[in-house]
């Protein structure tokens, strides 16, 4: 939420809501952010990659990776 929420909250950039796992887990305008068990297919994962204004780096972005790797569990 720190990273990502100014954006996307309740009126959520691109249709993505971070700030709660059921609309995140339902995705956005492109279609799901979090694929489970697979960080490589997830969008948020490879927006991490591109110039994007709020990147999530090192221990922050290795979490995000391995919670989804882990099936992104509502926990």
């Amino acid at each position: 939420e720190a990273n990502c929420a100014t954006c996307h909250a309740e009126m959520a950039l691109g249709g993505l809501q971070v700030t709660a796992y059921e609309p995140l887990m339902a995705g956005g305008e492109n279609g799901p952010a979090i694929v489970a068990a697979s960080p490589e297919e997830s969008l948020i994962v490879a927006k991490m990659d591109e110039d994007h204004p709020a990147l999530l780096t090192g221990d922050d972005l290795q979490a995000l990776f391995d919670w989804i790797a882990a099936g992104a569990k509502d926990n």
